[in-house]
């Protein structure tokens, strides 16, 4: 057990063995590709600040993110290669959340996750 009192072993019956998803090929130049940030043309600067006061975000560039884009392994070292893995969750707290902020958000992730 580590300080926090969890268990760092698990039993063979809480493991599911990970099958890599295929790698969505990288798309250079799409904006949100690989984590990139998203740069606008500055003639939708003032459309952009207009629908900033809705959310309080750049939802014009959340807007243009394509739901297919690839994103890096952001895993540590020495987690990359696990292929036995904990059953684990997503949390996203949402509340008065932007539709494409959501979604840009969770098809990533999600395309990427075990069938079962």
């Amino acid at each position: 057990m580590d300080e926090r009192g969890f268990s760092l072993k698990y039993a063979k019956n809480k493991l599911k063995k990970w099958t890599p998803a295929a790698v969505v090929p990288e798309q250079a130049g799409q904006p949100g590709e690989m984590g990139k940030p998203v740069h606008l043309p500055a003639d939708q600067e003032s459309l952009m600040r207009e629908k900033f006061r809705l959310n309080q975000f750049n939802l014009l560039a959340s807007d243009s993110i394509s739901l297919n884009r690839s994103l890096p392994d952001v895993r540590l070292e020495g987690y990359a290669s696990h292929l036995n893995l904990y059953f684990f969750a997503i949390i996203e707290p949402l509340f008065d959340q932007y539709v494409s902020a959501v979604v840009t958000s969770l098809i990533p992730v999600s395309s990427q996750l075990p069938a079962s």
